[in-house]
Formats: structure tokens, sequence, C-alpha cells
């Protein structure tokens, strides 16, 4: 909901704002203003803004997978953790997603913050400089912070699918020889799953391309001439992200689905489907 929330403020308030006053620019104007833009609050707040959204998309996703790990490998010890455990934790998220979408403006020698005409924001680069050793613990912190993250959301979520299917194997053997167990939790858990690994799927391909671009730039697979085009389809495929809420909150209600087929096929203002989901 949070990513909902940022990429809206980012199209309607930032990118909306920078338009305003990028069309009505010359060239030679345009420049001065990247110039004098670079490295300022402005643009270090609005490079930290955007990678915000990435950070805490990124941990939240790794938070909610471990959680239902947890679930699975002890349910007990899960059930009887508090909602105060569980704040704690989504706080810690937060303030951590926060910390780690700062981290280009704590060496101002090895990144700067430079607004970008092709995408009317603003994004961290590293400072063109030889001193390989800069690129190099650039590279290391985005894989510490980003890369190490990910890998791990995606082996929870591995560890999750096999536990969740030995599970659902164990339910079916004891059903079989008539004892009692509990398929109803198996359902929950599945269906639990299958949106976590639909949000987790909706942020490899909308939000990771453009770190890939970026990360492809730095290790000069790309360079100033190429990489124009694919970095702004890697961004405004992380524009797209929004839309995974969506399928995973409405698209995948069946009730909802036949509600909006019954308003577009046959529209009618007073209709019972219209009453339910706008009035309500």
């Amino acid at each position: 909901m949070f990513v909902m929330i940022d990429t809206c403020v980012l199209i309607l308030v930032i990118t909306t704002h920078n338009f305003d006053w990028t069309i009505r620019s010359t060239a030679t104007e345009l420049n001065i203003k990247q110039i004098k833009l670079q490295g300022t609050a402005v643009a270090s707040f609005g490079g930290w803004f955007y990678l915000f959204m990435f950070t805490s998309s990124l941990y939240h996703l790794l938070f909610i997978g471990l959680q239902r790990l947890y679930a699975i490998a002890r349910p007990i010890l899960y059930k009887l953790q508090g909602k105060r455990t569980v704040l704690y934790g989504l706080g810690i998220v937060w303030v951590f997603a926060a910390l780690t979408a700062s981290i280009p403006a704590w060496f101002p020698q090895r990144f700067t913050f430079s607004y970008y005409v092709t995408t009317l924001l603003f994004w961290p680069s590293v400072t063109m400089t030889k001193n390989k050793e800069y690129l190099s613990s650039s590279l290391a912190l985005m894989a510490i912070f980003v890369v190490l993250p990910f890998i791990l959301m995606t082996s929870v979520s591995i560890a999750l699918g096999v536990m969740l299917r030995a599970q659902t194997n164990k339910s079916r053997k004891l059903s079989s020889h008539g004892q009692p167990n509990s398929p109803n939790c198996v359902g929950q858990e599945r269906l639990v799953f299958k949106n976590v690994a639909i949000m987790q799927i909706g942020f490899t391909l909308t939000l990771v391309p453009v770190m890939a671009v970026v990360l492809c730039f730095y290790t000069g697979r790309l360079n100033c001439s190429n990489v124009t085009i694919p970095y702004v389809v890697g961004f405004y495929l992380t524009m797209c992200n929004s839309l995974v809420n969506v399928i995973v909150y409405s698209a995948r209600d069946s009730s909802f689905r036949s509600c909006l087929g019954e308003m577009i096929s046959s529209w009618n203002p007073a209709s019972s489907c219209r009453k339910k989901y706008i009035i309500t």
C-alpha cells in the first residue's frame, strides 16, 4: 500500500512540478539548472525518496516472507508472538529502509544526486572518477543492501513453497489414513503464499530491471551513449509496481471481477454492484 502512495506522490507531485519548469526551459537553461541542482538538498531528498520506494518494498516483502516461514516452521511460537512484536519488526523495517535509501548521501565524494530530464526525477549516480576503489565500494554497498536482501527474499520464498508442499502432502496422507488434520490451515497458508509470490514476482518484474541497468552502467557494460533507453524503460516499469496491489487485492477477488464485468457490460449508475463497491 505504501508503494502505491509513494508512486502517486512521485507522479502527481514531484514529476508534475519538475515537468512544469522543465517544459518551459530551453536546452541551455536545463543544462544550467541541472548543474545548479546537482548535490543540493532538493536533489538529495528527491533521490532518497525514489530509493525509499525500492528499499521499503524489498524489506517489507522480505519481512512478510520471514513471517510466513516462521508460521510454517514454528506455528505455536508464531501464534504466541504478540502484535507488539510484529509492530516492532515493521518499525525496524521502515527505519532500515529509510537509512538504506540515504546511503548515497553519506558518501558525497562517491555519489552525487542529479536531475534527469528523461524521467523528471532525481537519481543518485557514482561520481566520475578514475579511482577504481570508489567504484568497487559502491558496488559492494549495492550488493550488501540490495542484491543480498533480494537473494534472501527469493530463498525464503522457495523454502516457504517447499515446506508448504511437504505440509500439504503430509495432510493428504493423514486424511487417507483417517487421522485428524487441519486442511483449512494449510489452505489458508497456501493462499497467503500465492499472494506473497505474486507480490514478489511483481516486484522482480517492475523494480529489478532498473537496478540491473544501473549495475550494468556502473560496471561498464553500458555507457552514456546507450544507457538512456534501457534506463527510461526500467524507470517506467517501476511506476507500474502499484498495479501489483490491484492484482493482489482486487483482480483475484471473484466477486469483484464478476461485478466489474456486470458494470462494464451494462453500465447502470443505480446497479447494486456499483452501490456495493462505491458507496460502502
